[in-house]
């Protein structure tokens, strides 16, 4: 299981006294108990000391980033957390970051298609990368329509594709 995963990207820096615009990475997410601990690039740690919403944005203050000039620097990063500094998921949900490693497997047929190797997050909705072997990885949106049985415990997903997805991934791998 993934003990820190990506909660943010930062896009701008917003205003004159280093507040940070960021998207939020796998849809918008439950209130954080601040002050949290984050980590820019998975290294540098910060303190979360607020957030509030701007839309399909977040604007997020870090302790210790006080001017423009300052946030400008972390344009680009990724904001991780640890799992045990945010809510676990509600019953039934996961975090996206917890379908890495997972089997997957298609509705269907019965056919083991691979692996989610990677996540592609998006402004309009999220991708599971599906490495598959000897061929093309398999990019699935990250949605509920096709997420039909997610079994962390047995590492195991089943998934119902977009009609001609896999015909579209058909072929040896570039």
């Amino acid at each position: 299981m993934i003990e820190r995963f990506a909660l943010l990207s930062v896009s701008a820096a917003h205003g004159l006294k280093g507040e940070l615009k960021c998207f939020p990475l796998g849809g918008k997410h439950a209130a954080l108990p601040l002050p949290v601990r984050c980590y820019a690039g998975n290294d540098t740690a910060y303190d979360m000391v607020a957030v509030r919403d701007a839309g399909k944005f977040m604007l997020v203050r870090l302790e210790g980033i006080a001017t423009r000039e300052q946030a400008e620097g972390l344009r680009g990063q990724i904001l991780y957390v640890d799992r045990d500094a945010v809510e676990p998921p509600a019953e039934g949900t996961w975090f996206l970051a917890d379908l890495l490693g997972l089997e997957v497997w298609h509705e269907a047929t019965g056919d083991r298609l691979g692996k989610v190797s990677d996540i592609r997050y998006g402004p309009a909705q999220d991708l599971l990368v599906i490495a598959k072997d000897g061929e093309a990885d398999l990019y699935l949106p990250a949605v509920g329509a096709f997420l039909l049985q997610v079994e962390t415990e047995k590492k195991r997903l089943t998934v119902r594709l977009p009609d001609g997805l896999l015909e579209l991934y058909r072929g040896p791998k570039p």
